[in-house]
């Protein structure tokens, strides 16, 4: 589908109703934010406290045993033993940590202009197609080390025209990844497949999902 096709799809300010059917089944097949469970601290207690003690009969069973309004002996203290210390990561085979650091990739930055260039762009294109702003722009060229927040990642890859191992290894160099737990990530990478790499329709579909737009 082209960037044209997409915008088609927008006209009259919604999103075309076979076009969320498809992301829609695109969600429903990758997104794993539902499986999730979230523990608060009570909950964490009330399991540890249903855990038996090591040694110890199960709870039921001691119930069983003891007679009704008898005082119950405190349980016997297991002796603990102190922690193994772990051998170290890195042995005389692996090499240092300095060798571990000679490996490590390109800054975020260095990999966004390579791609600039090898995609025949110039920088007033890509920040313009990202709807980024000339100043966070240079600021990401100039500052080797600076790390943009996710969103803005995801719109330069957009903005770039990136497949999906692209994006995949962009976000990377900056410390992030495509999630299975984030439906706007799987709706970015819808899009991305299907070689839709219109920042207004993705925006439209992400707005219609009720997530953060880029």
């Amino acid at each position: 589908m082209s960037a044209g096709a997409s915008k088609k799809t927008i006209a009259g300010g919604g999103l075309d109703p076979g076009l969320r059917r498809l992301i829609e089944a695109f969600l429903d097949e990758r997104y794993e934010g539902d499986e999730l469970e979230v523990l608060d601290e009570a909950s964490v207690l009330h399991a540890a406290a249903s855990i038996p003690t090591v040694g110890s009969a199960p709870r039921g069973a001691a119930r069983a045993a003891a007679p009704m309004g008898a005082a119950r002996a405190p349980a016997p203290m297991e002796p603990r033993s102190m922690p193994v210390r772990e051998e170290a990561a890195f042995d005389a085979g692996a090499g240092d940590l300095g060798s571990w650091l000679d490996q490590i990739d390109e800054p975020f930055s260095t990999t966004l202009l390579a791609l600039i260039d090898r995609k025949g762009l110039t920088d007033v294109e890509v920040y313009k197609r990202a709807n980024m702003s000339r100043q966070l722009f240079s600021r990401i060229r100039g500052d080797a080390s600076y790390r943009p927040a996710k969103k803005t990642v995801l719109a330069l890859a957009v903005a770039m025209e990136l497949t999906l191992p692209e994006m995949r290894d962009l976000l990377e160099r900056a410390g992030f990844a495509l999630s299975r737990a984030s439906k706007r990530d799987i709706i970015v990478e819808y899009f991305v497949t299907n070689g839709i790499y219109d920042l207004f329709a993705i925006n439209e579909a992400l707005f219609e999902f009720d997530q953060p737009l880029l």
